[in-house]
């Protein structure tokens, strides 16, 4: 049922801009759809709403950058510098490290904006676009994980490594080439200006090939390692379930 959940944005980020277009088409033309919530809010909401709804959108811009850092923080500190650093490390040194990773961390978002305007002018589709390059080879796991029975831990090891490094060779790729336009028609064009749907099949299709050879070339997991975790086993399982009430 959570799965629905995700129905929502489409009411809360599509059809505003539907209506937001029908409205003011003209003006959005000149000021460029990033423009379109602001706009929306300066001319339907009233005075008193204005400022709640401008005191509501930093608050969410805040938790979520709050979110980040401290979960990026924690990893850190855990896995990094008390995992591999400093191994005895008192709680007292891994609340400063995590300061001191948060600032570095905040630095290198600011230094990351100038590129923001390289890989799109609209906020929508760059959002897009990096997930495009970061999350195929998470959803090939998953994908051939619960339907494949045959996928194990070192082919999703190795289409990680390989999705990531595809993904970040197309995204580094697009900042050279907006930055120094290729000649039309060339390869580097067709591999880094091409749409980023495109994009990200090519990366999933490259990572689901990749886990598929590499777990065929290891070992298979066990039957016991397999309860219940791919769909054949969870349905086989519900199936007996059902037969013995």
């Amino acid at each position: 049922l959570a799965g629905f959940l995700k129905v929502t944005p489409v009411f809360m980020m599509v059809v505003p801009g539907i209506a937001a277009r029908q409205l003011y088409s003209a003006e959005l033309r000149e000021l460029g759809t990033n423009e379109t919530l602001p706009l929306m809010m300066k001319r339907l909401l009233p005075p008193g709403l204005l400022g709640l709804m401008l005191a509501a959108t930093v608050a969410a811009c805040m938790s979520s950058l709050d979110s980040v850092f401290t979960a990026a923080a924690s990893l850190f500190c855990i896995d990094v510098y008390k995992g591999h650093l400093r191994p005895r490390a008192s709680d007292r040194e891994l609340v400063a490290a995590g300061r001191v990773f948060c600032v570095l961390l905040a630095a290198l978002t600011l230094t990351w904006l100038p590129i923001i305007s390289l890989l799109s002018d609209q906020v929508f589709i760059y959002v897009q676009s990096i997930s495009l390059y970061l999350s195929p080879p998470i959803v090939s796991v998953y994908f051939s994980g619960v339907l494949w029975p045959r996928a194990n831990a070192a082919g999703a090891e190795i289409c990680f490594v390989v999705g990531y490094l595809l993904g970040g060779t197309r995204m580094i790729g697009e900042i050279v080439c907006k930055l120094s336009p290729p000649a039309s028609g060339s390869l580097a064009e067709v591999l880094f200006l091409s749409n980023y749907l495109y994009a990200g099949f090519a990366i999933f299709s490259m990572c689901e090939l990749v886990l598929i050879i590499a777990s065929l070339l290891t070992k298979a997991p066990s039957a016991m390692q397999l309860d219940g975790l791919t769909a054949r086993c969870a349905c086989a399982t519900s199936c007996c379930r059902f037969a013995g009430r």
